[in-house]
């Protein structure tokens, strides 16, 4: 199979066979994965870059931490901030929703005040009617009596000038 040493490992299964080539192989890409992060950093940066900045990490993590810290302070801040603007809007809403039940009981008495003006309205408007119709009728009435009147008058006018005529015809005596 291969040219080499054969190394055995054991494995739950089974064997499985190594040859001294493959170990090389996967110790050389073990080591290869290892050592890349330090040469793919920027082209500027060297080695000695880069292990600057590792030994410079603490100090990056105290600059994080504070700017960490600052951050929760601001984060605690508009927290604070906006638990108050929620719970002045709550207030506010509470108080429009009091002002909104208010007026909605005022708008119910003023709806029973509408309706028992609409009321009175109308029997008065019908008492006027009949009291317009009673004074028409009285009024008609007089009116009726009064023409009635002028003619018994003027019918005696006219029968007593027919009885005179009459009598003045024949000869008789006045009775004017």
């Amino acid at each position: 199979m291969s040219s080499g040493p054969v190394l055995l490992a054991r494995y739950k299964k089974g064997m499985i066979t190594l040859t001294s080539r493959t170990v090389t192989a996967s110790l050389f890409l073990t080591v290869c994965l290892f050592v890349l992060p330090f040469f793919t950093h920027p082209a500027k940066a060297g080695v000695m870059d880069r292990i600057k900045d590792i030994y410079n990490a603490p100090e990056k993590v105290e600059e994080l931490e504070s700017k960490y810290l600052e951050t929760q302070a601001a984060l605690e801040q508009q927290m604070k901030q906006a638990e108050q603007a929620a719970d002045l809007y709550a207030k506010q809403q509470e108080e429009l929703l009091r002002r909104n039940e208010e007026y909605r009981q005022r708008n119910e008495a003023l709806s029973e005040q509408n309706a028992q003006l609409a009321g009175r309205l109308a029997a008065m408007e019908k008492s006027q009617a009949e009291r317009a119709s009673f004074t028409r009728k009285i009024a008609q009435s007089v009116l009726v009596f009064a023409g009635m009147g002028l003619l018994y008058l003027l019918s005696v006018r006219v029968w007593r000038y027919l009885v005179w005529r009459r009598q003045k015809q024949t000869g008789g005596g006045s009775i004017l």
